[in-house]
């Protein structure tokens, strides 16, 4: 006996007309799983001068010329809006903007950066 799937797309169009509006926006760029252990050094000041990075966090996904996204502890600095340089892997350190802060878990912090340079 076959079942109906006639009451599944209304119920993603509710779901879809619920949803955050920021969920909606589709992303601009393909994002792509950075190599194994790929990590970032953070420093939370925008300042010039030589590098100093605060914090080490691991890279979840990449943007090529977009940004990435960050695993690290919790801290509370870096909240949406703050500038601060981040070096990802080998390139030089580079401005950056957090667009988003989402807590994973209690003392586990995932950040999404967008590059200004």
């Amino acid at each position: 006996m076959a079942k109906s799937t006639a009451a599944r797309p209304a119920a993603a169009r509710a779901r879809k007309q619920t949803a955050p509006e920021s969920f909606l926006v589709k992303r601009r760029l393909l994002r792509f799983r950075p190599d194994p252990l790929e990590y970032a050094q953070v420093a939370i000041q925008d300042s010039p001068g030589p590098f100093a990075p605060d914090l080490v966090a691991l890279v979840s996904e990449e943007a090529p010329m977009g940004g990435c996204g960050l695993v690290l502890l919790e801290t509370p600095s870096l909240k949406p809006g703050d500038v601060c340089r981040v070096k990802v892997g080998r390139i030089d350190p580079l401005r950056a903007e957090v667009m988003w802060r989402q807590l994973v878990e209690p003392g586990i912090l995932r950040l999404g950066l967008k590059f200004l340079e």
